[in-house]
């Protein structure tokens, strides 16, 4: 027997939990927005994908409140006209299409942050080049096989076609699950080592390693949405859909969010929040042309974290060097070029000439 039609399963709470979230996605991309603006950065291309990827999102949920109050979301198949069973199948095609393509768009530029904090290594850009593309891969692959597990395609939406067929959904889905958690592990991991070479106690390279562990939330929530996945009844799929929905919704959600308050640190300092960790410069290797990676938190207003310098340029009158810096507030790389001549009667002196400084 049926349990009781309601359309209350899952509780009420949980479809609510979307439209809130959904609320402070949104906020934490203002957040984003002001503190660029407050440090007076401009637009990256990983601020553009955030941008991108939240009305996507938004759009989910919408399709997801759509389905359930017109469609049959949360009801047994059984106990509702074709009609609403098709217009509910027609909005979770839709949000199926869209959420390898919102998860793609956040986590690459997360990816893409990495790339300018901590880029000025070849090796690591490397990494990123080959994160991005594992993304991207299993991006594409979910998008297609969504497309076309079904044959035709319109037996996504309508049960009822005599020649339809699937193939194995489950299956499917809980690869993809697999697969994307697995992602989140990656990008998770990339910036720790950086972060670990870091001069400065553990305590504080634990705090600084918690900003960019953020991602974990989203790596619990895929975690979660594989066995709610797993339960799934296809002959009833309406009525057992709405949790592994909600958390896919979700997930897009924290993933956003997430990512927005790595930047985010300007405005909440404004507001009040001055315990969170920044890094100050310190002093550079000088044996190789490198920054020792040295830095040390602290809550001083305008210091800045000088990453790491490219091998001198030698000539004939002294040597030139372009260093990399980190503005800890807008999390902007400023490549600053020095300029040293040598004198034969007073040594090595700096060009009375100022050095030249651009941001990123």
């Amino acid at each position: 027997m049926h349990e009781p039609i309601t359309r209350d399963y899952p509780p009420q709470e949980a479809g609510i939990s979307i439209l809130v979230l959904s609320v402070v996605a949104v906020g934490s991309v203002a957040l984003r927005m002001a503190s660029k603006r407050m440090t007076k950065s401009s637009l990256r291309v990983d601020d553009y994908l955030i941008l991108v990827a939240t009305p996507l999102m938004l759009g989910s949920v919408a399709l997801t409140v759509y389905a359930e109050v017109k469609g049959a979301l949360g009801r047994h198949v059984n106990s509702v006209d074709l009609d609403r069973v098709e217009l509910s199948l027609k909005s979770l095609f839709v949000i199926l299409l869209l959420y390898p393509v919102v998860v793609a768009f956040v986590k690459s530029s997360t990816l893409l942050l990495y790339s300018h904090l901590f880029g000025v290594r070849r090796e690591f850009r490397m990494q990123i080049c080959v994160a991005l593309v594992i993304v991207w891969g299993w991006a594409v692959g979910v998008a297609l096989s969504t497309l076309f597990i079904c044959t035709p395609m319109e037996f996504n939406w309508n049960p009822t076609l005599p020649t339809g067929r699937c193939g194995h959904q489950n299956a499917f889905y809980i690869a993809g699950g697999i697969a994307n958690t697995m992602t989140d592990v990656l990008i998770m991991a990339m910036p720790i080592p950086h972060i670990w070479r870091l001069q400065m106690p553990v305590s504080q390279r634990v705090a600084v390693s918690s900003v960019f562990a953020l991602g974990t939330l989203v790596f619990i929530i895929g975690v979660i949405r594989i066995p709610a996945i797993v339960r799934i009844d296809y002959d009833d799929i309406t009525f057992t859909l709405r949790w592994p929905l909600l958390w896919t919704i979700i997930e897009e959600q924290l993933a956003i969010i997430c990512a927005n308050l790595l930047l985010a640190r300007p405005v909440l300092t404004r507001l009040g929040a001055t315990r969170l960790p920044r890094l100050r410069k310190r002093t550079p290797d000088a044996g190789d042309g490198r920054m020792d990676d040295g830095c040390a938190l602290e809550n001083a207003p305008t210091v800045r974290t000088q990453i790491a310098a490219q091998a001198p340029r030698l000539s004939s009158s002294g040597f030139s060097m372009t260093t990399d810096l980190i503005d800890s507030e807008a999390w902007a790389r400023i490549h600053v070029d020095t300029e040293i001549a040598i004198s034969k009667s007073a040594g090595v002196s700096f060009l009375d000439a100022p050095s030249m400084v651009s941001g990123e």
